[in-house]
């Protein structure tokens, strides 16, 4: 049920998505889906918080167990590498209509706000523990990292849904390598 709400509301945006539709694609009655879910904006909740598990933590997981510098510039090059293809295209789609749909749905913001908060967090754990075992500079603020790399993962949601061009990846990878750089210790770099 969750998979066809993404799916319509990825084909039809938020606005424009019915719960009708959206029974119809999960073989469902529209009873059914109300017994669940209160309305749409229930459900787009609940299409949100149905990736289970921080999707970013076995990404991180395996940072920790190696260098925290290398796993930052994994993600950060994924951002403009990746294909828009098959469920990683839904998925950005439905994100941004959820952060549309955010605007006028109190509980979608919400929602949002703790996903996205949640992997926030995480990032901001894996800089602290690149700190503690002395790869990145103690001076470099954890959140303010973690920030930025989500504005950047944001970005890269939006940039795709319009299909706008990415820039060379060697030129891509070197800016991130760069910054990267930035918050190494002199004895990690």
């Amino acid at each position: 049920m969750l998979a066809a709400a993404a799916r319509v509301i990825a084909a039809r945006g938020y606005e424009g998505a019915r719960v009708s539709e959206i029974a119809a694609e999960a073989g469902l009655s529209t009873g059914a889906i109300y017994a669940h879910y209160e309305g749409k904006a229930d459900l787009l909740c609940a299409a949100i918080n149905s990736r289970g598990p921080d999707a970013v933590a076995g990404l991180l997981d395996a940072g920790i167990a190696g260098s925290v510098a290398g796993t930052l510039k994994f993600l950060g090059a994924r951002l403009v590498s990746g294909v828009r293809t098959g469920r990683a295209r839904i998925r950005g789609d439905v994100l941004i209509e959820s952060l549309a749909a955010s605007r006028r749905e109190p509980q979608v913001a919400e929602v949002l706000r703790e996903s996205i908060g949640a992997r926030e967090k995480r990032l901001a754990e894996l800089i602290r523990h690149g700190q503690e075992s002395g790869e990145i500079a103690s001076g470099v603020s954890p959140e303010a990292v973690s920030r930025l790399c989500m504005l950047l993962a944001l970005g890269s949601v939006v940039t795709r849904a319009i299909d706008l061009p990415a820039p060379p990846i060697d030129d891509w990878e070197t800016v991130i390598e760069s910054l990267v750089r930035q918050m190494e210790t002199a004895e990690a770099s």
